[in-house]
């Protein structure tokens, strides 16, 4: 056995760079195209169409310029990234073996060929490929240069940097960490280290502390990256930016789709690399100049980014990714690389990389992931052309427009939300039906979108829906009799509620849903919010016809409804009848409502359907339980009138106490 195992040893150590760069590439195009596009992969489109107004990573966007004159489909588009990360790969190898020999070399290749962050960006229509692959050539023109030092070597380390630097504007973290690894190598006293560090620092703080540098270094920044917010003030600190730096290593080790609490595989891949990168510590550190700036990189670049530039930019601009880091991941993988060759390195490179095809099996067949890339847009586009008739107007919000353009046929009347919203109906006076499709994270956007719905419904009745978050579609069907009112079903009683595009705490629902009330089926269609500190104090919905009631079914929940007590008065409902007379309704906590991270306590309510709520990484729009992993709950509550009356309208009025009340359907019984 000892013999095989030399040879194959030695096979590999001649050899495995080549298998290694095979199988980056088999994995890399391996269904490249199988997802639709995607949100950012929309805007490099338009960033290289209108090349010269993005300057960060214009090489990017001129190669994918060059790109577009010869086809658009999804993995044409992809291949340039998807070569640069395969690339990648054989850079990094070179530099590591240059540092520390050519086993360390190939296994580190390895690892970075088969881990799902890099594999994820490299599949996109992104700047990041290219970015990873010019920051691995600034790395090992750095360490060309630390080993030789000529002038030679310094001037490939100055054309690489600017390589690097325009490939992405934050590969210059990692420029500036070179930097600061050759100023601590250097043969100053250590006394004078100190006060040169300390005067840099002190001279940073204050420069930042100045509105009007701040002011000045993000709008330059914006021109430079042909963004559209401008600086107006900091969003400051928070707990959230601090938590983004061990969140960073654990996307690098198990990409953005394995979810945080996936136990069975989260747990021995933390420990393995943990023992991984003990191991190969030790080693690193051997070669101490290298080990500097590999440790000095891991610590400074994400300090600055989470701690320091995120929390000095305007609330406008997007938060701080793991992604902006990038060039770290090589970094990161040879700390737990880079062991000397044993049995034991052996057989922990072999765990590590069945941790990295674990967490790519969640890439392509799992149902999370961190970003926004999950919907399959051919599949809505199915869907809607089984809605579509001659009399069918299409609405979309900005960010539905930019997948219109590409996966729906141009045959569909088509327009933009905010046109419709400038010109007011008119423009849709012969629409028998009109599907409104949104597609937008932002809140302000989505509160426009419910708003617009509001205006519908004055003429239009919902027929139909089918939500993923961020993604929502709404059929509405011409009523010109009933305007402006609310259908009650004949047979099982349910009332047609408004409903709205609600946030990120419901993004684990996918509408519509079926539930089942006492052997009446009804459909969950979305929610009504009743009510927040911007909302009314009260909601009126006036019913298309007299309505018998003796009791109603009320299908809710609670958010941020922390501290109510059992038998809380948190809104009336109030049955107005045909001679205007009227029965107010409590609805309280615990009785007819609940939380939606417990269980009503009393048997008028009960839970009619459950889902897992994952945990929300969010920034700026966090909510107060978005860190919380819980099973969730929508509660029917009955409510009972002492006698049968006909009503022609139902009113919401809001009660002054915590939480926000959630209106998920409601059945009215005779």
């Amino acid at each position: 056995m000892k013999w095989k195992f030399s040879i194959v040893r030695r096979f590999w150590s001649e050899y495995g760079i080549f298998i290694v760069l095979l199988l980056a590439f088999a994995i890399q195009f391996a269904l490249l195209d199988a997802r639709t596009l995607h949100g950012d992969e929309f805007g490099s489109i338009n960033e290289a169409k209108q090349l010269g107004r993005n300057f960060n990573s214009v090489l990017y966007f001129a190669t994918l310029n060059a790109w577009l004159s010869l086809g658009d489909g999804e993995f044409w588009l992809r291949s340039p990234s998807a070569l640069a990360t395969v690339f990648t790969g054989a850079v990094t190898f070179t530099w590591v073996k240059l540092a520390y020999g050519k086993e360390a070399a190939t296994a580190t290749a390895l690892l970075l060929a088969t881990n799902p962050f890099l594999i994820v960006y490299g599949q996109q229509i992104r700047f990041y490929g290219f970015a990873l692959v010019t920051a691995s050539l600034s790395v090992w023109a750095f360490i060309y240069y630390l080993k030789h030092g000529t002038l030679r070597a310094i001037a490939l380390w100055g054309i690489a940097s600017l390589l690097a630097v325009t490939t992405l504007l934050l590969n210059g973290l990692l420029l500036l960490c070179q930097g600061i690894t050759v100023f601590f190598l250097s043969q100053l006293s250590a006394r004078r280290k100190i006060v040169i560090v300390g005067l840099v620092v002190v001279t940073a703080i204050l420069l930042v502390a100045l509105p009007a540098v701040r002011q000045f270094a993000f709008d330059t920044l914006a021109i430079y990256t042909n963004a559209d917010s401008r600086y107006s003030a900091s969003r400051g600190l928070t707990f959230t930016q601090i938590v983004k730096i061990p969140a960073t290593g654990f996307f690098f080790i198990f990409g953005e789709s394995v979810y945080p609490l996936t136990y069975w595989l989260v747990i021995p891949g933390i420990c393995l690399w943990g023992v991984a990168f003990a191991i190969g510590a030790r080693r690193v550190w051997q070669n101490r100049q290298v080990a500097v700036f590999i440790a000095l990189s891991l610590v400074i670049a994400p300090l600055l980014l989470y701690l320091v530039f995120d929390p000095l930019s305007p609330p406008t601009l997007q938060g701080a990714a793991p992604r902006y880091l990038i060039f770290l991941l090589p970094l990161l993988i040879v700390l737990g690389a880079a062991m000397r060759q044993s049995k034991i390195a052996t057989w922990v490179t072999v765990s590590l990389l069945l941790v990295n095809l674990s967490s790519l099996l969640f890439y392509w067949y799992g149902d999370w992931a961190y970003t926004d890339d999950r919907i399959d847009w051919r599949g809505v586009t199915r869907w809607v052309s089984n809605h579509i008739t001659a009399q069918t107007s299409v609405l979309l919000d900005g960010r539905a427009q930019e997948v219109a353009s590409r996966y729906f046929p141009p045959a569909w009347n088509q327009s933009s939300l905010w046109t419709w919203e400038s010109n007011g109906t008119n423009d849709l006076a012969e629409t028998q039906r009109i599907i409104v499709i949104s597609n937008d994270f932002h809140q302000e956007r989505r509160s426009q979108t419910t708003a617009l719905m509001r205006e519908l419904e004055k003429n239009y009745i919902r027929s139909d829906v089918w939500a993923n978050y961020p993604t929502f579609i709404y059929v509405y069907d011409r009523a010109d009799n009933h305007a402006g009112t609310y259908r009650v079903d004949r047979v099982t009683g349910s009332v047609n509620l408004p409903v709205e595009i609600y946030g990120l705490e419901f993004q684990d629902i996918h509408l519509p849903v079926a539930v089942n009330l006492k052997g009446r089926s009804t459909q969950i269609s979305g929610a009504l919010r009743l009510f927040d500190q911007n909302s009314p104090t009260s909601r009126m919905l006036p019913l298309a016809k007299p309505t018998s009631v003796h009791s109603v079914w009320l299908l809710s929940n609670m958010t941020e409804a922390q501290g109510l007590k059992l038998g809380t008065l948190v809104a009336n409902l109030k049955l107005i009848a045909d001679d205007n007379s009227f029965h107010t309704l409590p609805i309280r906590y615990g009785v007819e409502t609940s939380a939606w991270n417990e269980r009503c306590q009393t048997a008028t309510c009960s839970s009619i359907y459950s889902w897992h709520k994952r945990i929300a990484l969010l920034g700026t729009e966090r909510y107060p339980e978005s860190w919380k992993d819980f099973e969730a709950f929508i509660f029917a509550g009955k409510l009972i009138l002492p006698n049968p009356i006909s009503i022609r309208a139902l009113e919401f009025k809001r009660v002054e106490s915590p939480g926000t009340l959630y209106i998920w359907g409601m059945m009215f019984e005779p």
